[in-house]
């Protein structure tokens, strides 16, 4: 690493003397020459992210964030992920006091009460990731800053995020992200309603996450009622909600509640659930479609078993949906050739403008890929048939047949028997 930074030292001026972003998806010291970084340090540097970060490179670390401070850089993103960076190193993370954006992710030890401290006092700082495993800071008594923040996402034990919520300065959290075990458990009612008395007006996005700690004892899946998500209900403003890793089950009046609630939401996503336990059916697609005209991403477990033939009504679905991803988190229903036609039809109805069908983490991805092609296939005919019939509507314009339709745009029916 010296002899790379010395040769960066030679030269007068940075090799590259307006960057700005510099991120590092790995640091591991198996890469290939990965310390040729300090080749590329640049005092114009504004955003530092270092991914995959281990005790080895946590010299590589402070001699980067020490020559950019050094440098003057105005740095406004730093963001470390990893594990086994020195105090000393994490303390040179936080010296730039004109960040805006800070992520601290696998700090461990190296994270204590005065970096926290140091951390709520960044007066430009408004987004904020930072993670408390293995720390050892007790359940906070005393508030630390953090008066400007916009954006929180925390990993730690429920009940201590529940401690630290209340010493937060900000008033204005449009984002809140809380990963944590199942161990030790909290009243997620209880929880999430403290979380909507303090910023129920402001708050737009929200994210609930299980943590997967290296015990198997942490690791049962918590279960969740969807009662405890009671408290969000009145969020009219919601945009973005987030469930990961919970079980729980869900039915088509747990959607409707949910598109009834938030009719703002650009992304929804829903846990997987298995074919064991209720889902929401194809009538959830629909209720989403006609309530949630902002929706764009969107994974939601699916119960297909007693899927419903489609018919068409000649008419197209209205209004038209911008949908652009539909994620299914769930597997193991029986399937064939002539179900995946209509639940592909289905699913093209409700989002005709779709881009993309994932299979959530690869469960039944065959299925749902298949599904994906018919719906590109439905959408490539649907335009070819637009398209032709405009170009008649040309030629009867220009042979003065008939006067021309303003704006054309009829979507033809597709039928499957």
């Amino acid at each position: 690493m010296h002899v790379y930074f010395r040769l960066a030292q030679l030269r007068s001026t940075p090799i590259l003397p307006s960057l700005r972003h510099l991120h590092c998806p790995s640091t591991s010291q198996n890469d290939f020459l990965i310390s040729g970084i300090c080749l590329f340090l640049s005092p114009s540097l504004q955003t530092l992210e270092f991914e995959n970060i281990s005790n080895v490179e946590d010299k590589l670390c402070g001699t980067v964030l020490h020559t950019l401070h050094s440098d003057g850089a105005p740095m406004e993103k730093v963001i470390l992920r990893g594990r086994g960076l020195s105090r000393d190193t994490v303390y040179m993370a936080i010296k730039f006091e004109h960040l805006k954006t800070l992520e601290l992710t696998g700090m461990g030890e190296a994270l204590n009460m005065e970096i926290l401290e140091k951390i709520g006092g960044l007066p430009w700082l408004v987004d904020l990731a930072i993670d408390f495993t293995n720390s050892g800071i007790q359940p906070l008594d005393k508030d630390i800053g953090l008066k400007d923040l916009n954006s929180l996402m925390i990993t730690a034990p429920a009940p201590f995020i529940q401690a630290f919520l209340p010493h937060v300065g900000s008033v204005n959290l449009e984002t809140f992200v809380a990963m944590a075990p199942s161990n030790p458990p909290v009243d997620k009612k209880d929880f999430l309603a403290d979380i909507v008395a303090r910023w129920k007006d402001s708050l737009r996005r929200i994210a609930l996450m299980h943590q997967q700690l290296d015990s198997t004892v942490d690791n049962v899946v918590e279960e969740l009622n969807t009662t405890a998500l009671a408290p969000l209900l009145p969020l009219r403003k919601l945009n973005y909600f987030r469930l990961e890793g919970f079980s729980m089950e869900l039915r088509d009046d747990n959607i409707a509640e949910f598109a009834m609630s938030w009719p703002e939401l650009d992304t929804l996503l829903l846990p997987y659930i298995n074919a064991g336990r209720p889902r929401p059916t194809i009538a959830s697609l629909r209720t989403l479609a006609q309530m949630c005209p902002r929706l764009r991403n969107l994974r939601i477990p699916l119960n297909t078993i007693e899927l419903v033939p489609f018919v068409s009504t000649g008419i197209p679905h209205s209004p038209l949906h911008d949908l652009h991803s539909l994620t299914i988190a769930s597997s193991d229903d029986p399937w064939e050739l002539r179900d995946l036609l209509h639940l592909a039809r289905h699913i093209d109805f409700y989002f005709p403008r779709l881009r993309w069908v994932y299979a959530h983490e690869g469960h039944d991805a065959d299925r749902w890929v298949q599904v994906h092609e018919m719906i590109q296939m439905y959408q490539a005919v649907r335009k070819e048939a637009v398209t032709l019939e405009q170009a008649k509507q040309r030629r009867r314009v220009t042979q003065g047949l008939t006067p021309p339709t303003p704006g054309f745009t009829s979507i033809p029916s597709i039928s499957i028997s």
